[in-house]
Order: C-alpha cells, then sequence, then structure tokens
C-alpha cells in the first residue's frame, strides 16, 4: 500500500490523506479523500459506511463513494506498477548495455536494481 500512498501524496501536490476526518461542512472532495484515506488506512467498510451515514449521506450514495475510491486506489497501484515496470527496464537496458559496451565496468548493481523494480511491477501486475 505505500506505493499507493505515495501516489496520491504526488498526485495531490503532498497532501496527505491519513487520519482526514469528516467535519459537519463538507464538500464532495473532501468526502471523497475521506473514503480514500479511510480505504487505505484498511478501515472496515461498515464504519466508513456508518460515518457517512451520520453526516447525512445516504447508504446507496455511500456505497458508491466507496466503490469510486477502491477503484481510484486500483488505478493508482496499477500506475505504480507500470512505474516500477518502466524504471526497471531502463536500469536494467542501461545496465545490461553499460557492461557490454566494452568500457571495462561491469555495472551489477544497475542490473541487480532494474530486476528488482522490473519483478516488482509485474508482481503488483498479477502478472507474475
Amino acid at each position: 500500500m505505500k506505493a499507493v500512498e505515495d501516489f496520491f501524496i504526488f498526485e495531490k501536490n503532498n497532501y496527505m490523506f491519513e487520519n482526514k476526518t469528516l467535519s459537519d461542512q463538507e464538500n464532495p472532495k473532501s468526502v471523497q479523500e475521506y473514503v480514500i484515506s479511510s480505504l487505505i488506512a484498511e478501515q472496515p467498510k461498515r464504519l466508513i459506511i456508518a460515518t457517512l451515514l451520520e453526516k447525512g449521506i445516504d447508504e446507496e450514495e455511500a456505497k458508491k463513494l466507496i466503490a469510486d475510491g477502491e477503484d481510484k486506489l486500483m488505478d493508482a497501484e496499477r500506475a505504480a506498477a507500470n512505474k516500477d515496470i518502466i524504471y526497471g527496464a531502463i536500469w536494467l537496458v542501461v545496465g545490461i548495455a553499460i557492461t557490454f559496451s566494452g568500457v571495462g565496468v561491469i555495472t551489477y548493481g544497475a542490473i541487480i536494481y532494474g530486476l528488482f523494480r522490473l519483478f516488482k511491477g509485474l508482481s503488483n501486475t498479477n502478472i507474475l
């Protein structure tokens, strides 16, 4: 979940959703932020729904907000996995290219780091 949190921090200009609570005067954006932060914190859905019901949001709308939040989290996880795949492949190719270019340097670090990022990204996309 760290990659998801990093993605949302990046997307919202370093605004962190953790420990977000609902006040009496909430706009739709802050309600969605609350739902996402609660999902990241792995709070039970029934607790999130109960909190939204207390604030006057009906149950169907609360379930829709949770489903939308889950979709956004899945998109963030996919984006983080794709980023790992791309950067892993770049590190791997550059490491191999430098090693076989005849410069006389063996870049184990770049190759190992590239393989690590590549496999991390592939495992997060459920390809492996």
